[in-house]
């Protein structure tokens, strides 16, 4: 085997996957983590949970859950109330997962639906080819490629991701977990992933008849409207 097919093969066996949810977004996990198990039912996240209800519920599904010292049991509405410690959460948890220290962390956001088992490897092979890189990101414009979206996001272990991760540099301080990330993103060298294969919902929903995903994000949509944009694109697999 070549060395670097030696070298992805490790990075696959050893990344630590993760997502955060609650009781009220425990439905749309449940639809990306079986859209995940259809691209790669190898890869099994870790589940970190914001209560009780939806932490037991994974568990029952045989998932590792992990309970956050930020607790909220209900649906949480972009830019409302509770918003920026929900979204900070997810920065939590892969600070918690780096220092467990497995050599790369993946987080995805519960609003991803998986389409190709490329949406996985193509990253290994990203940081498998340059050692610089210490973070892959979505873009979160379609023509801006300086806003990053943090709903999918692959992390090398490092000091500069360990300290850039701390709680202490965002709770408290930011909007939310992507005005952090931005603010602060020339601390870290950045990947971003492109638009045609790793489209958030604005591209996607434009363009969804050219091109080939190997996830789609569906964000810049608001509550229940998430799962019935879902079904319009066929990528509800719940029911």
């Amino acid at each position: 085997m070549a060395l670097n097919k030696i070298l992805l093969y490790f990075i696959m066996l050893e990344f630590s996957s993760i997502t955060v949810t609650n009781i009220g977004y425990e439905e749309l996990t449940n639809n990306a983590l079986e859209s995940l198990k259809i691209i790669n039912n190898e890869v099994k996240p870790i589940i970190y949970c914001m209560d009780n209800e939806s932490s037991n519920n994974f568990k029952k599904r045989n998932y590792t859950t992990i309970l956050l010292d930020y607790r909220l049991s209900t649906s949480c509405e972009y830019m409302k109330e509770n918003w920026a410690n929900v979204t900070m959460q997810k920065l939590v948890a892969i600070y918690k997962e780096l220092n467990m220290n497995k050599p790369f962390v993946f987080m995805f956001d519960g609003d991803i639906v998986f389409k190709n088992s490329n949406a996985i490897t193509d990253l290994c092979k990203i940081m498998e080819s340059n050692n610089d890189i210490d973070l892959i990101c979505q873009n979160e414009y379609q023509n801006n490629k300086s806003e990053l979206n943090t709903g999918y996001m692959f992390v090398r272990n490092n000091d500069k991701t360990k300290e850039f991760f701390n709680p202490l540099n965002y709770i408290n301080k930011y909007k939310n977990d992507q005005h952090f990330v931005n603010h602060e993103k020339h601390l870290l060298n950045i990947h971003v992933l492109p638009n045609d294969k790793f489209p958030n919902g604005k591209y996607f929903y434009e363009n969804h008849n050219s091109i080939e995903p190997y996830i789609i994000h569906f964000n810049f949509i608001k509550g229940n409207s998430k799962k019935q944009k879902m079904k319009s694109h066929k990528c509800w697999l719940l029911e």
